[in-house]
């Protein structure tokens, strides 16, 4: 599974609240609508929380994850009508510009699906972390999302 993380900020006249009340709400319909079609397999929204560390600036104000199968997934978000005319239309409503993709990785834990013409992940030896059920929201702003 390949994760594509962003950094994403609110727009000049929302609040960190609105921003991530909007986010976490009008925003999330839209973009779970990129579920049925197969396009999108997880996401994940990352919110900043306030206060944050002295000294340090942060450079956004969240950071989707969203989980596609592979980069042909990605490139059908050109076309894909859920995205066009949902959550594509619907990122000015909340985000200052576009989303700035910071991370791209592919899953490695034992039975990940695998990217096209690699092998299969390693077989497991001695310690490895069991994927869990996802965990309830919490106050803190973080809030995974699996179809």
């Amino acid at each position: 599974m390949l994760k594509l993380m962003s950094l994403i900020t609110r727009r000049h006249d929302f609040t960190l609240a609105e921003f991530s009340d909007y986010w976490r709400t009008t925003h999330l319909e839209e973009a779970l609508k990129l579920v049925p079609p197969g396009i999108m397999r997880g996401y994940v929204q990352n919110h900043r929380v306030e206060p944050g560390l002295p000294g340090l600036e942060l450079p956004g104000d969240g950071c989707p994850e969203v989980w596609v199968d592979s980069v042909e997934s990605v490139e059908q978000l050109k076309d894909c009508p859920e995205y066009l005319e949902g959550a594509a239309l619907d990122e000015p409503n909340f985000m200052d510009g576009d989303a700035k993709l910071i991370l791209t990785r592919w899953e490695t834990h034992p039975g990940a699906p695998t990217r096209k013409g690699l092998p299969p992940s390693p077989p497991a030896t001695g310690r490895h972390s069991i994927p869990r059920r996802p965990r309830p929201v919490r106050a803190t702003g973080h809030r995974r999302i699996r179809p």
